[in-house]
């Protein structure tokens, strides 16, 4: 089932990134991070041992949703900015969230889905 979807969005010829694609980022931090803008995968790991900022960035083509899954794997909290600067969610120890950008709010932002 898995390379039947990923082998279906490569026939409608459109890029499909997720779980499914396996695209991963991990990343010991000590200090606030900034989500790159370009290459961004889907999945990123960070372990913190302390609270730490992760400001996410502006899409290069805002009327689409991108999404991004964020996982505390350290001892520190992660405080989700959005590109206002604002707090769009916060990420306890071992926990997960999906942040995915609303091409619809005004202004357009990030919003974060916390997991159980």
């Amino acid at each position: 089932m898995q390379s039947e979807i990923i082998d279906s969005s490569r026939l409608r010829k459109s890029s499909w990134d997720g779980p499914f694609g396996m695209s991963y980022q991990q990343s010991t931090i000590t200090g606030a991070f900034t989500v790159p803008p370009v290459n961004a995968p889907y999945m990123i790991a960070l372990s913190a041992a302390s609270a730490q900022n992760v400001t996410m960035y502006t899409p290069q083509v805002t009327n689409v949703m991108w999404c991004h899954e964020i996982w505390s794997q350290g001892a520190g909290t992660l405080t989700v900015k959005g590109t206002q600067g604002t707090t769009v969610g916060t990420i306890a120890s071992g926990k997960r969230a999906e942040v995915v950008w609303n091409p619809m709010a005004s202004p357009q932002d990030w919003v974060c889905f916390l997991s159980a």
